[in-house]
C-alpha cells in the first residue's frame, strides 16, 4: 500500500516523515533535538523510497532502545516497544501511536 501510495513522489515522502516526526515528537523528547528529527526524517523517507524489512530507527535515547519504528504492514510504519518484558500498556502505546502516524498517510 505505502510504496503504490509513495512511489517516486518525493514530496509526499517528505511530507509523511515530517508527519511521523511531528506526531511523535508529542511522545518523545528526543525528536525535539533538530538533528535527531531529522536524522529520522531522512531515514523514514528512505524507508518509504526503498522498504527494507529490517529498517529500525530508535525514537527513545538509544542507550535505552526501548521505542522504534519499523515496518508495518503493506509497507508501512509502526511503532514497536522493545522492552522485555513488554506491558499491556507498552501495546496499547504501540497501537494508538501506531495509529497515529497512519492517519497522515495519503
Amino acid at each position: 500500500m505505502f510504496e503504490r501510495l509513495f512511489g517516486r513522489d518525493r514530496a509526499a515522502r517528505a511530507a509523511y516523515a515530517q508527519h511521523v516526526v511531528d506526531v511523535l515528537s508529542r511522545h518523545f523528547d528526543e525528536l525535539h533535538t533538530p538533528h535527531t528529527a531529522d536524522i529520522v526524517i531522512t531515514s523514514v523517507e528512505r524507508q518509504l523510497r526503498t522498504p527494507d524489512p529490517a529498517w529500525e530507527v530508535f525514537l527513545d535515547n538509544p542507550s535505552v532502545a526501548n521505542w522504534s519504528l519499523k515496518p508495518g504492514a503493506a509497507g508501512g510504519l509502526r511503532v514497536a516497544c522493545r522492552r522485555h518484558p513488554s506491558t499491556d500498556a507498552d501495546a496499547e502505546r504501540e497501537r494508538m501511536l501506531t495509529a497515529l502516524i497512519q492517519d497522515g498517510a495519503p
